[in-house]
């Protein structure tokens, strides 16, 4: 499995350390007590619709402080993902909560250019909030991989996926133009939040 050190060095910004442990069982414990929704797949009108063989997961309303906790974080790292990317961003979109349960999934895709107003997405962001492991244990999950594709234009390569190793607080951005895909989760339950930062250039009234 490809170390983290490899995918920076492919364009990605990653924070080991973005949240703290602590932090991450809060926020697990807002989503386990909040109502959840299964998550749209938006493809060529401007309504989203639920498609279990694009997309398997659950879009959990977690608001109020927890939400702007994590707004706010994000918010601090802006000036860092705009040097990164070289890119002028907006402060970022609402956050999503996501639980992927056994067997959830998101196909490859990416999540600029679609007709929800997301091809003004420029920077994609996804925080881990438990742990993955190979073999089932109390607040962990197996599979549901973070994966990339095209991340590599040399030769044979060019046509290989590189899936990411992740622990609880870890942060990953990346240009929304990527393709991504979240692998079947084999057991237990994925959590994760992701969030979008838009370009500078676009109306503010554009949303994810």
């Amino acid at each position: 499995m490809p170390r983290p050190e490899f995918f920076r060095s492919v364009g990605l910004f990653i924070l080991d350390d973005f949240l703290q442990p602590a932090q991450c069982a809060r926020l697990r414990t807002e989503m386990c007590r909040a109502t959840s929704q299964q998550g749209l797949v938006f493809g060529n009108t401007t309504e989203g619709v639920v498609d279990k063989s694009i997309r398997q997961v659950l879009r959990t309303k977690v608001e109020g402080s927890a939400e702007q906790f994590v707004k706010e974080c994000l918010e601090r790292q802006r000036p860092r993902f705009e040097e990164h990317f070289g890119i002028s961003l907006q402060p970022c979109a609402s956050a999503e909560f996501l639980t992927y349960n056994l067997g959830g999934f998101y196909v490859p895709h990416a999540d600029a250019g679609r007709t929800n107003k997301s091809h003004h997405r420029r920077v994609s962001v996804v925080i881990f909030l438990n742990e993955e492991s190979e073999e089932p244990k109390p607040n962990c999950y197996g599979g549901g991989k973070l994966t990339f594709h095209g991340i590599l234009n040399d030769g044979d390569w060019a046509n290989c996926a590189f899936a990411l190793d992740s622990h609880p607080g870890l942060l990953v951005a990346f240009r929304s133009e990527m393709v991504h895909e979240v692998r079947p989760v084999t057991f237990g339950q994925r959590f994760t939040i992701v969030s979008w930062f838009l370009g500078a250039e676009t109306s503010k009234d554009h949303t994810a």
